[in-house]
């Protein structure tokens, strides 16, 4: 009876903790600051899969120095910041250590420079043609999302400038103006026939 019931709670357990985080999704919190670019990122158990898939010498390695540096490359080679033409310079990659899951891995990069435009973001589209990239970008003003895959790899960050919503608070205006005003003379004709 013993072995029956720790076989239900073994299959139970497995069912409701066995599984990990989808393997081919990743997610990003890409943030301005004042003069640098902080991404926060949250790799499934498998990012090491990709990494090894793109330096399989690194297979058989014991170092860990040797992974942390192929891990850099392979950051700076898959995931750009740019702004206009002149993409920023990767400055450093960290894990971070979170107490959520186990089979997640949480790093934080950082790129010289606080004004950015562009984003590419191709990590582990070695691994999955069917990766998706969760991309959170937290500007100063605003917040939007974006979704990178093997099929759209990158995406222009549009921040709505001061101008912009100064122009369309103008037009709202002229045309609520306008409206009062044209409101304003048809009462005026109607009020006019009637005496």
């Amino acid at each position: 009876m013993i072995k029956v019931l720790s076989i239900f709670a073994f299959m139970f357990l497995s069912v409701c903790y066995g599984f990990a985080h989808d393997a081919n999704k990743a997610f990003f919190t890409i943030q301005q600051k004042e003069d640098y670019v902080e991404v926060q990122a949250e790799f499934p158990w498998s990012i090491r899969n990709a990494v090894l898939e793109a330096y399989p010498e690194l297979e058989n390695s014991k170092d860990k120095a040797e992974f942390e540096a192929a891990f850099y490359q392979y950051v700076n080679a898959n995931f750009r910041i740019a702004h206009g033409d002149s993409s920023l310079e990767l400055i450093s990659v960290k894990e971070e250590f979170y107490e959520g899951h186990s089979h997640q891995n949480n790093f934080s990069f950082q790129f010289k420079g606080g004004t950015f435009d562009r984003v590419s973001n191709t990590l582990m589209f070695n691994s999955y043609d069917n990766q998706k990239n969760y991309n959170d970008v937290i500007l100063k003003s605003e917040s939007l999302e974006f979704i990178t895959t093997p099929d759209k790899a990158s995406f222009i960050v549009k921040v709505s400038s001061n101008n912009d919503l100064e122009y369309k608070k103008t037009i709202i205006f002229g045309a609520i103006a306008f409206s009062v005003f044209i409101l304003l003379i048809w009462f005026r004709n109607k009020k006019s026939k009637h005496i």
